[in-house]
């Protein structure tokens, strides 16, 4: 028999032996008072981030800067919004899905822009406004740049490589 079977039961007698040396209700609870107020302190960020990128994905002036290069401007509209928004920048590539098709080479691009990339002014204005950093340009900026990078990757993906 594989040890993967009883892992499960030894957590949870863990996890009961714990429970009954600690209080684990009132642990429970100041742990769920813990969690509604940080997600009441993160909110108007997540909103004000939901906002902004909403309003710039509403406006179509992305799709009408970038829709004359040689490249898909839906590959530059998902990095454009990517580090903004998780969101956004999946339902581009749904798009991208949709327009193109998976194994198609936009599609196998846009995969590896959501893949490698990450929400990097989403993490500023969320999370370090939430606990009040204010010393971040240095963080911010290469997370810009790996960004750029992972972007430029993809160019270069797109044209030579595929």
């Amino acid at each position: 028999m594989d040890i993967a079977y009883y892992i499960i039961p030894i957590f949870l007698a863990f996890a009961l032996i714990l429970g009954i040396k600690k209080n684990s209700y009132s642990l429970f609870l100041e742990g769920a008072k813990t969690g509604i107020d940080t997600a009441l302190t993160i909110f108007p960020y997540i909103l004000a981030m939901i906002f902004a990128t909403k309003l710039l994905e509403a406006s179509m002036f992305l799709m009408y800067v970038f829709k004359n290069f040689d490249f898909p401007y839906l590959l530059i509209l998902e990095g454009v919004f990517r580090p903004m928004s998780n969101n956004a920048s999946l339902s581009i590539l749904m798009e991208i899905f949709v327009k193109y098709g998976v194994d198609s080479k936009v599609g196998i691009v846009g995969s590896v822009l959501q893949g490698a990339t990450e929400t990097s002014f989403y993490i500023v204005a969320v999370y370090y406004g939430a606990i009040g950093v204010k010393k971040y340009p240095y963080s911010l900026m290469m997370a810009i740049i790996s960004d750029v990078i992972i972007f430029s990757f993809s160019l270069v993906l797109f044209y030579f490589l595929l």
